[in-house]
């Protein structure tokens, strides 16, 4: 999948994009780490964290309760772009849209927010 949120040669996006800076987990073949999702749409999400995969490399996302497979498309430092294999489906894209508002309003980072969830969990004490 070589046109990540592309039209084919339209430069626009085939889905809108959702900015959020929501807390997510990326699991590997080799690990599980905590990242922040920076936007995401139904066919794919830009994703900051620390050794990041490179571009090709499989994964699993999941943010809150949605979980999604993709495809690494592209990785700059700490940043990358990740196709799902499976759009996600309406419902998804619009809890995460809601989500995302409630974070922008509540102005905690990503890390106090996934805290907060934790605790509210009872993950946390």
């Amino acid at each position: 999948m070589t046109t990540f949120g592309r039209r084919s040669g339209g430069g626009r996006r085939r889905a809108q994009r959702s900015p959020g800076d929501l807390p997510a987990l990326v699991t590997t073949v080799a690990r599980s780490q905590p990242v922040v999702v920076m936007n995401v749409s139904a066919t794919g999400a830009r994703l900051r964290g620390t050794d990041l995969p490179d571009a090709g490399g499989d994964l699993l996302l999941k943010i809150d309760s949605t979980e999604a497979f993709g495809t690494v498309q592209w990785k700059r430092a700490d940043l990358c772009g990740v196709a799902f294999e499976q759009p996600l489906r309406e419902p998804q894209v619009q809890r995460l849209r809601a989500e995302a508002n409630r974070a922008q309003l509540t102005r905690l980072t990503p890390e106090q927010r996934l805290a907060m969830q934790d605790w509210t969990a009872g993950l946390a004490r």
